[in-house]
C-alpha cells in the first residue's frame, strides 16, 4: 500500500513523498518484534492495535524505515500511517467508504 505524505521527509539524504507499507508481507514474528520494541520505548500492554506507537513500530517494519523516521513525520502523516496499520490489523481496510485499499 502506498501512502502519499502531506509533508515530505528526508531519509538517508533523499526526499521522501510517499511510503510503501508492505503490510501483507508482515509476519507474526514482525508483530512480536514490534511489540518488544514498543514495550522497550515505555509502551504499556493495552490493546496494541489501538496504540499509535505500536502501529508506528509495525509500520516501520513494513516500510523498511526506522521507528524514529515514522515518528518524525508530521502529526497528520504519522496518524494516517497508524490508522492504515490499524485498519489492516482489524481487517477493515476494504470497509472505509470512498477509499480503495
Amino acid at each position: 500500500m502506498e501512502i502519499k505524505l502531506k509533508k515530505a521527509i528526508t531519509f538517508e539524504g533523499k526526499e521522501i513523498n510517499t511510503i510503501n507499507l508492505d503490510l501483507e508481507g508482515l509476519t507474526g514474528e514482525d508483530m512480536a518484534q514490534a511489540e518488544r520494541e514498543y514495550l522497550a520505548m515505555g509502551g504499556q500492554m493495552t490493546s496494541l492495535t489501538l496504540s499509535h506507537a505500536y502501529c508506528h513500530c509495525l509500520a516501520a517494519r513494513a516500510a523498511d524505515f526506522s521507528v524514529e523516521t515514522i515518528r518524525s513525520m508530521s502529526a497528520r502523516d504519522s496518524t494516517n500511517i497508524a490508522m492504515e496499520v490499524q485498519l489492516f490489523l482489524h481487517g477493515m481496510e476494504d470497509q472505509v467508504p470512498g477509499r480503495s485499499a
